[in-house]
């Protein structure tokens, strides 16, 4: 991770590397509850966003490591739009349970 770390700095600058190591990880924090799943997810969001900055930053002759930042920030927005949207949808209704069928009376062998 370290070796990551400072190799990236080369690549995009210290500003934009505290930007992706903070983007993707709070990009995954609504979407799972386990560290695992989180660190996977963002991992995944991190490399998708280097891609797609790439991309952009070739066809629109911007900085690549400004639109990889850029693109990954855009992400994080876009999950936390999404996350408030799924928290403000109201819960289903429950459902109604089957109707009860009367049970005819049984004698007990004990009566008070």
């Amino acid at each position: 991770m370290t070796l990551a770390i400072v190799a990236s700095f080369h690549v995009v600058g210290t500003l934009l590397v505290f930007g992706l190591l903070i983007a993707p990880p709070a990009a995954m924090a609504p979407w799972a509850r386990r560290i695992p799943v989180i660190m996977l997810g963002a991992a995944l969001l991190g490399s998708a966003a280097t891609f797609a900055g790439l991309v952009l930053s070739w066809h629109l002759g911007t900085a690549a490591g400004a639109t990889i930042a850029a693109v990954a920030v855009a992400f994080f927005f876009a999950s936390a739009l999404a996350a408030a949207a799924r928290d403000r949808r109201p819960a289903a209704a429950p459902a109604r349970p089957a109707p009860r069928t009367p049970v005819p009376e049984q004698e007990h062998a004990f009566t008070p």
